[in-house]
């Protein structure tokens, strides 16, 4: 049954990677946002991420973020954490696949699902 949803087989599991249709086409690369937000997510110093392409004429699109401080970490610099956070996640991702911004946002907007409300296109 093609359910549109991207997947990896690991051993037994059945991993969810993200959905076909929203994946990011970075120069004929596709990034799933979900998958990068959970890895922003890893990072001890972020509390939440939202992940999402914008048009760009050269490469079809860029891949962009929101991200929300921990609260714990809400006293240090926005710039300090968005320095470690790119550091971190370069050494795990691909160079398309990093985002190129990081807008610091109190909340992600969530629909009532609890899931991250993304525009249509």
């Amino acid at each position: 049954v093609n359910t549109g949803d991207r997947v990896e087989l690991v051993g037994a599991r059945v991993l969810f990677l993200g959905r076909s249709s929203g994946a990011i086409n970075v120069g004929g690369n596709k990034v799933l946002p979900e998958m990068i937000e959970d890895l922003i997510c890893e990072f001890p110093k972020i509390a939440n991420a939202k992940v999402f392409g914008k048009p760009n004429a050269i490469m079809g699109a860029l891949v962009f973020s929101e991200i929300v401080i921990a609260p714990e970490f809400s006293g240090e610099s926005n710039s300090l954490i968005k320095e470690e956070l790119i550091a971190f996640l370069r050494t795990r991702l691909k160079s398309y696949q990093v985002p190129v911004s990081y807008k610091v946002v109190d909340k992600i907007v969530l629909n009532t699902n609890g899931k991250i409300l993304r525009k249509k296109s």
